[in-house]
């Protein structure tokens, strides 16, 4: 996992912090989905490992709701009067992930 693998990942998670509809998930549910996304959009061959689903403890197919939320988040986000998120992974810092994955 490179540094913009986990900033893409980072870059959902807060902006799940800011959606109540995730509330609903477990943050460890919440987390697993987060790299699943990340995986599908940065095109990993395997976007969801054995030793991954081992690790996390959750299986692709119980990820996929969450995973769509996520997704919907994404492409909304442009849009949202929350721009806070946004601003700071818009940096190098953050490898801009928030200007390479605006919508997906």
């Amino acid at each position: 996992c490179d540094g913009q693998h986990k900033s893409l990942a980072r870059y959902l998670l807060e902006l799940s912090l800011v959606d109540v509809k995730l509330l609903r998930y477990m943050p460890s549910h919440v987390a697993a989905a987060a790299l699943l996304l990340s995986n599908e959009l940065l095109g990993q061959r395997v976007i969801w490992p054995a030793s991954l689903a081992r690790c996390a403890r959750y299986e692709e197919s119980t990820l996929r709701s969450c995973v769509s939320e996520l997704r919907v988040l994404l492409e909304s986000s442009r849009g949202n009067s929350l721009q806070c998120v946004q601003r700071k992974f818009q940096s190098r810092d953050h490898h801009s992930v928030a200007h390479n994955f605006p919508a997906v």
